[in-house]
């Protein structure tokens, strides 16, 4: 995923009972672990507009 620029990605990586997401141009850096709860959550906020800037 990433902007038109493609100065902004992550990289995502499932498994059968989380999601990783990583900066993919920082392969060494913090990854963040969500459970599946969690990702699903984040999900259904974004389909449902919740970071929309307004």
């Amino acid at each position: 995923m990433s902007n038109p620029n493609g100065n902004q990605c992550v990289e995502l990586s499932f498994t059968s009972n989380a999601v990783g997401m990583r900066d993919s141009q920082n392969p060494d850096g913090a990854v963040l672990v969500f459970d599946n709860d969690e990702w699903n959550a984040f999900v259904g906020a974004v389909e449902s507009g919740f970071f929309q800037h307004r």
